[in-house]
């Protein structure tokens, strides 16, 4: 539980994602920012009493840094990604940006596909949902503009890698709303888009 006077503990009450990686470690979501558990901490529960974990191991904050382009994009995270090759990527109010993980004085954030001023950029969208499939690509729900994925091994630093799914009811071939909330794989190849007013929309062949 966040307490103002504890800095070992979470950077805010309000949690909007959780998760777990390889190590036992567990990332937390906030209105906040974004905090890391390490597996010591999230295993004994010590966080909340804001006690570091064996070894001196504590719980880590990342934050939005006015000035600084390699940190969050905004503190307040919407949803979190694990990649199959291990990458956090972060979802906020405001656009995606995926950790570059390093020693911590070399450690960042890349914007993806969220430069400001772009046509069809994700700068500005609040990033509901992120979804890996089995072929690789990366699944983004938004709040207002429907979904969007990236291809494997894409650049990620401009608007042009992302193939949308704009809201249009009237059209077959486009969303049904535009807000995402959940996105899964029924079977391979078959992308299944929940969303807040539209129902179930299901992708195939994407």
């Amino acid at each position: 539980q966040h307490d103002p006077k504890r800095p070992d503990t979470p950077s805010g009450g309000r949690i909007w994602a959780l998760l777990g990686d390889a190590a036992g470690g567990v990332w937390i979501g906030t209105n906040e920012g974004l905090d890391y558990l390490p597996s010591g901490v999230a295993a004994s529960g010590v966080a909340t009493s804001g006690v570091a974990a064996p070894g001196g191991t504590r719980v880590r904050h990342f934050q939005h840094q006015e000035g600084n382009p390699h940190s969050l994009i905004d503190n307040r995270i919407r949803s979190l990604l694990l990649d199959r090759q291990g990458m956090l990527w972060v979802g906020t109010v405001v656009g995606l940006k995926r950790h570059q993980p390093g020693t911590t004085a070399k450690e960042q954030f890349v914007r993806v596909a969220s430069t400001p001023n772009q046509a069809d950029s994700l700068a500005g969208q609040n990033i509901q949902t992120l979804f890996q499939a089995k072929d690789g690509k990366i699944w983004i729900g938004t709040h207002k503009q429907g979904a969007a994925w990236l291809e494997p091994g894409a650049d990620l630093s401009g608007a042009a890698a992302l193939h949308w799914l704009h809201p249009d009811p009237q059209r077959p071939d486009q969303l049904s709303h535009g807000w995402v909330d959940a996105i899964i794989e029924a079977e391979p190849g078959q992308i299944w888009l929940a969303t807040a007013g539209g129902g179930i929309n299901i992708v195939s062949g994407a």
